[in-house]
């Protein structure tokens, strides 16, 4: 018979019973395996895998607080009013394990009606947190706290797994972290070559259109395309007519001859590398001089491994990136990690289980067993990081 597989949270823990929401519903479940019988392995707030109406599995977490024994805590809201007179030792115990645990905190003091002399001491002592000051009879406040649980929500809610949450806030028509949208959407640009038609550069009207109007942008693209092929030493932009007489761009490439005379071919007829440099060209130009993050899917297609580093030393060099551009790219060239090249927080893989995929750093690896000088393209290959296309039994 097969498995049930559910995940659920902890809603409280006691002895080997516990409460877990299902998302559906609410179940009272025990554990099972080894972890029914280790004192303090499941935690309310556990995020956990359910089989067969038992715990047999607890999900990494955020973070643990000792005192009250729960994980996961993403903000920590301690609540305090006149009467009864506050324990302020229990509030400090409770911020304390907050920071350790790295978890925002809030302080809500209620009944300000009351009594105003807890807010002028708290205001004074916790300055450095977010304090709430709320009244339920006479309304002190309650905007301003609704507001902080809607963000909090909010927030909650944005993690999906079935959807990133850059294009869950982008689906918002209101949400706090839309400017987290607005960023991306601004300032960076995409760009996919796993599916990539050498014609999409060499055809496209917009930017010949652009670069027969433009001579500066035209020589930044000549510049970039003589480094991938120094035989070319321009490109000349013609506008003619199409078969319908409307107005065509062609582009040609300018090549020097032996005897120093020069010819124009077609670009169409450069190679697939070269046709692709043309569409990336005025991206990295603008990248290097203006700054802005440049996303490329697969840029290692079609370009030689030399080609692949002089584009990444084009970031990593100061000189030429004056603009403070950022290049996130894919690849499966092993030249992208030449351990001279980028930092190991700069390498990243990306490994499949179970149809989900997973990211790590080269930089989540022990420092003592990494060196600066290690081969870690050799490695790679070895199976030493992972994230290899198939195990070595298969």
């Amino acid at each position: 018979m097969e498995e049930t597989t559910i995940k659920g949270r902890v809603l409280s823990a006691s002895s080997n019973k516990y409460t877990v929401d299902l998302g559906e519903k609410i179940v009272v479940i025990n554990a099972r395996g080894k972890i029914k019988y280790r004192s303090g392995e499941i935690l309310t707030g556990d995020f956990v895998e359910v089989v067969d109406d038992a715990i047999s599995k607890v999900y990494p977490r955020t973070s643990r607080f000792i005192r009250p024994n729960v994980a996961n805590i993403d903000t920590l809201c301690i609540t305090i009013s006149n009467p009864p007179k506050p324990d302020y030792l229990v509030v400090d115990k409770l911020l304390l394990s907050a920071s350790f645990a790295n978890v925002e905190s809030v302080i809500i003091i209620n009944k300000t009606d009351l009594d105003q002399s807890i807010s002028e001491y708290v205001k004074k002592h916790y300055s450095f947190l977010n304090i709430f000051c709320v009244s339920a009879k006479t309304g002190e406040g309650m905007t301003e706290l609704e507001n902080k649980i809607e963000e909090l929500f909010n927030l909650k809610n944005l993690d999906s797994e079935n959807e990133l949450i850059i294009t869950n806030i982008g689906k918002r028509e209101k949400c706090k972290y839309d400017f987290v949208y607005k960023w991306f959407n601004e300032n960076s640009l995409l760009i996919d070559f796993s599916l990539f038609n050498e014609s999409q550069g060499y055809r496209d009207q917009e930017l010949l259109e652009l670069l027969y109007e433009n001579n500066d942008d035209l020589s930044k693209v000549e510049k970039i395309i003589s480094l991938v092929d120094p035989s070319i030493v321009g490109l000349n932009i013609k506008k003619e007519l199409d078969y319908k007489m409307n107005d065509y761009f062609v582009i040609y490439s300018k090549h020097k001859k032996s005897d120093s005379s020069i010819i124009e071919i077609p670009f169409s007829a450069e190679s697939c590398g070269t046709k692709k440099m043309l569409s990336l060209a005025l991206n990295f130009s603008y990248s290097l001089e203006n700054g802005g993050t440049l996303f490329i899917d697969e840029l290692d297609s079609k370009l030689h491994p030399l080609l692949l580093r002089y584009i990444v030393q084009m970031y990593t060099d100061k000189s030429k990136n004056k603009g403070g551009g950022q290049l996130i790219f894919s690849s499966h060239n092993l030249i992208c990690l030449d351990s001279s090249d980028l930092r190991r927080d700069e390498i990243w893989f990306v490994e499949k289980n179970n149809q989900k995929s997973t990211m790590f750093s080269l930089y989540d690896f022990k420092e003592e067993t990494i060196r600066k000088d290690l081969d870690f393209g050799k490695h790679y290959l070895n199976g030493r990081f992972g994230a290899v296309p198939f195990d070595d039994e298969g």
